[in-house]
C-alpha cells in the first residue's frame, strides 16, 4: 500500500469527486481513479460509491478513512517535528564547556 495512493483518497473524499480532486492535485482525474480502483484491490473493499454527481464512502470505506486521517495526520506531525528540530526552532540545544581544573 502506497502512502501516495491514502494521500489520494483523503483529496477524493474531501473534494466530493475524482474530477475536482485532480484539479486540486494538478493530475488527470482518470490518473487518479486508476490509483484509487488499485487500492480498493489491494485492500479487497470498495471504498467509495461512484455516481454522476460525485463520490461516497461506503461504509467500509468509512472505517477506513478513519485510520487513514489519523495516520496521516501523524505522519504530518512526524515530518513538522523533523523540519523543526532541523532549523532550530524545536528541541534542545546543548552546549558543553570545558573549565581546566582550578586548584592545587
Amino acid at each position: 500500500m502506497e502512502l501516495r495512493a491514502l494521500r489520494y483518497l483523503k483529496a477524493v473524499v474531501e473534494a466530493g469527486s475524482f474530477y475536482a480532486a485532480a484539479a486540486r492535485l494538478g493530475m488527470n482525474s482518470s490518473t487518479l481513479t486508476r490509483q484509487i480502483s488499485s487500492l480498493e484491490d489491494e485492500l479487497g473493499l470498495t471504498l467509495l460509491e461512484r455516481s454522476r454527481s460525485g463520490i461516497r464512502l461506503t461504509s467500509g470505506g468509512s472505517a477506513v478513512m478513519v485510520e487513514v486521517r489519523r495516520m496521516l495526520n501523524d505522519l504530518d506531525a512526524v515530518a513538522k517535528t523533523a523540519r523543526e528540530n532541523g532549523v532550530g526552532t524545536r528541541g534542545e540545544f546543548r552546549l558543553g564547556l570545558r573549565i581546566p581544573p582550578v586548584g592545587d
